[in-house]
């Protein structure tokens, strides 16, 4: 199957690709920009949130600006990839998300 997926990427314009595997083996290990070096990838930022309906598809509460009773909790909604697994953030955004849809929003609180 990767290979398959490869070619599809390269032929929609892909200069490069990664395996699934990490650290890198076989013929990818040489060609890797990464070189051997242990990686994860996860696709974050195609939905970004933000204040601005001109520069975010989502509201700061995760709702799509065009469509409001439509609410995103994955990490799409990252502005850019971090630099670390996503995974309590995410946690954080479905819950939040799951308040805001049963009508229980969590209290704002204030910095002690």
């Amino acid at each position: 199957m990767a290979p398959i997926l490869e070619g599809v990427l390269r032929d929609s314009g892909a200069v490069w690709t990664a395996a699934s595997t990490s650290p890198p083996v076989g013929d990818h290990a040489a060609t890797s920009p990464l070189g051997l070096a242990p990686a994860t990838y996860h696709i974050m930022g195609t939905a970004k949130m933000g204040f601005d309906p001109l520069n975010s598809v989502v509201d700061p509460t995760a709702r799509l600006w065009d469509l409001p009773n439509v609410i995103i909790a994955d990490s799409s909604v990252f502005p850019t990839s971090a630099g670390y697994g996503p995974t309590l953030t995410l946690v954080a955004l479905a819950t939040r998300a799951a308040r805001l849809l049963t009508g229980n929003p969590i209290a704002q609180s204030q910095p002690t």
